[in-house]
């Protein structure tokens, strides 16, 4: 949907169903919860460190890297 958006915005003539789609952006927004994922993998690998041994491989930062840009990005869009 972001990318629909911005998209119409480049073109200076808004793509059909621009407006439906930021309405579903805006209203979708309290589900997008990514951080919260984020904090309980890391409280469960805390908890399974002790067990095991744990590495933090390329997907969980790119995870988290992921987070931070779906964070931005929510944040930037006008309501």
């Amino acid at each position: 949907g972001v990318v629909w958006l911005q998209f119409g915005l480049l073109r200076s003539r808004p793509m059909p169903f621009s407006r439906d789609i930021a309405r579903s952006l805006a209203h979708l927004a309290p589900w997008m919860m990514a951080d919260v994922f984020i904090i309980g993998a890391l409280v469960s690998l805390i908890k399974v460190a002790g067990i095991a041994q744990i590495e933090l491989g390329i997907s969980f930062w790119a995870f988290c890297a992921f987070a931070i840009l779906l964070l931005m990005t929510v944040q930037s869009i006008d309501a």
